[in-house]
């Protein structure tokens, strides 16, 4: 009994991790008029959503005439914004 609840608990941590998703994230800059544009000096690539949450919204206050918004790694070319 004792092994098969190991065993269960092992299947269900390995699937946890197979259905996490991504795990990095880019932070997107626009400038005034909506257009993508690359701001030098600024981090870009992160791994936990809620620094990128965090940096998109410290870099909003320090570049107010750009906005800001997180992207998944892997759907960077589809453009789906995380708000």
């Amino acid at each position: 009994m004792t092994a098969g609840f190991f065993i269960i608990f092992f299947i269900l941590l390995l699937k946890k991790r197979i259905n996490e998703g991504p795990i990095s994230f880019v932070l997107i800059a626009f400038d005034i008029y909506g257009n993508k544009i690359e701001l030098n000096g600024i981090k870009t690539n992160f791994r936990n959503k809620t620094v990128a949450f965090s940096f998109a919204e410290f870099y909003t206050r320090e570049f107010p005439l750009y906005t800001f918004d997180v992207m998944f790694r892997n759907d960077a070319e589809k453009q789906k914004i995380l708000k």
